[in-house]
């Protein structure tokens, strides 16, 4: 996995939302390519875990960023994807900007738990072939 630059953000006034200032890229283990485009709009880490994991906590900023990302898009290099692919891809990203193994796995079973209604409401808009599936 390679993280091909850091994301920039800005706080869009007033809104819980962050804009993407330029692209971001991440070249996952299997070197397919995650492209985030400038002016895609994240809510950072949304994990009900507020406690033990900050939105803002270093370790997960890039995860973040590129699993809301590919829940809105929902494909990689133009193929459909399941959202227990995203979900790993988070906890991949995580683990390789040094999160412990316990943030991850309370990352990972928040988005497993809590993902799937925006994931699938989202996968229906757009026709992915995987939608309404619990994976």
């Amino acid at each position: 996995m390679e993280i091909k630059s850091n994301a920039q953000l800005e706080r869009i006034r007033g809104q819980d939302q962050w804009r993407v200032l330029t692209d971001f890229e991440v070249v996952l283990s299997d070197k397919r390519s995650v492209i985030v485009p400038h002016d895609f709009l994240t809510d950072k880490a949304s994990v009900p875990f507020g406690l033990a994991i900050k939105r803002d906590d270093k370790h997960i900023i890039d995860g973040a960023l590129i699993h809301d990302y590919l829940y809105f898009s929902q494909k990689i290099e133009g193929q459909w994807i399941k959202r227990k692919e995203a979900d790993k891809i988070l906890i991949d990203i995580c683990k390789y900007s040094g999160m412990g193994f316990i943030k991850r796995f309370l990352v990972y079973q928040g988005v497993r738990i809590g993902g799937w209604t925006y994931f699938n409401k989202r996968a229906i808009e757009l026709g992915n072939i995987y939608h309404a599936k619990r994976d």
